[in-house]
């Protein structure tokens, strides 16, 4: 999908109107070869459109011109989707929520046909670009769940937003937790997208597919430079099977839908059966001790304090210092 950005509060139905457009077409066009479409996935930001590169963005973000509740009357009608055609629709929006009132949220909620089955917020925020949202993992007696995943008639389902997706950790999470469907939404950007040397875009996807023996279905925002200064997102949109191939992908940064099969049978029998290959179940955590130790700054800020830019930039560099041993210049 492409977004649509602009320093006015209507972009937000304007997007949503086209999401919920594209929802339509795909019932329309698919769903007469015989395809049951169960799972429907936007890219990161599909709503408000990609606000850190933006002249003044940042600022508009702080005042809350345009970030939304969850719930609230655009995710309604989200919800009306997903009771129509009966299926699971997610990508992520900018959220702010009363009991955090000094901080913003990059948030996917996991939409089905009852409602709202889960929200995760952003842990690994894109920093220091993305220091307008807060990670939950810097909030002081932050208790909701990190990491939910949400148990569905076409499995169990996770999602992850864009940086996220570079620490493993984050997949293993939810992989250590059983699911089965690991959901990427993102708008990663050129030069570390789909092109070589460094299409990291693919790269990282068919990797943690295959180190948790998970599928893994992937959808980036296509936009040009033009749109977009100063990154252009090409789009890649992708679904990976458990054993890392790419079943089917967007061709070009252009607007695409991405239609494939996820034979959860086939995934829950693997997964029973080998005894090769098995990423979790052949864990040896009591070898990998670093994550006992600290790296980037935990619970720095109360409910109601303000993260800034150089805010960040100074726990970027105390992170520095804790894993290099010298001073950072």
């Amino acid at each position: 999908m492409e977004t649509i950005q602009k320093e006015s509060p209507e972009v937000i139905d304007q997007n949503l109107q086209r999401a919920l457009n594209l929802i339509d077409y795909i019932f329309m066009g698919y769903s007469e070869l015989g395809f049951p479409i169960k799972l429907i996935v936007f890219p990161e930001f599909f709503l408000q459109g990609i606000p850190y590169v933006m002249s003044g963005a940042a600022k508009i973000w702080k005042e809350r011109k345009h970030a939304l509740y969850i719930p609230c009357e655009q995710i309604d009608r989200l919800i009306e989707k997903a009771k129509e055609y009966n299926t699971y629709i997610t990508g992520s929006v900018i959220e702010q929520d009363d009991e955090y009132p000094g901080h913003l949220f990059n948030t996917a909620p996991i939409i089905g046909p009852s409602g709202i089955l889960a929200k995760y917020r952003k842990i690994q925020t894109w920093v220091p670009l993305e220091h307008f949202v807060t990670s939950p993992h810097s909030i002081k007696g932050y208790t909701n769940e990190l990491f939910p995943i949400v148990n569905t008639s076409i499995g169990k389902l996770a999602v992850g937003i864009c940086y996220d997706w570079l620490f493993p950790e984050v997949t293993r999470s939810y992989a250590a937790k059983g699911a089965e469907i690991l959901i990427r939404v993102s708008d990663y950007p050129d030069p570390w997208s789909i092109t070589p040397p460094t299409d990291w875009w693919n790269v990282i996807n068919r990797a943690r597919a295959i180190e948790n023996c998970a599928y893994v279905i992937a959808c980036n925002q296509a936009s040009t430079l033009k749109d977009f200064p100063i990154f252009r997102h090409p789009g890649g949109s992708m679904i990976v099977d458990f054993e890392g191939r790419v079943i089917a992908q967007a061709q070009g940064n252009q607007e695409q839908p991405v239609i494939g099969p996820v034979h959860l049978k086939a995934l829950k029998e693997f997964r029973t059966k080998t005894n090769m290959h098995a990423g979790v179940a052949h864990l040896r955590s009591e070898a990998y001790n670093y994550l006992q130790r600290s790296y980037y700054p935990a619970a720095k800020y109360l409910p109601n304090e303000t993260q800034t830019l150089e805010d960040v930039k100074k726990d970027i560099t105390e992170s520095k210092r804790r894993i290099c041993k010298y001073p950072i210049i």
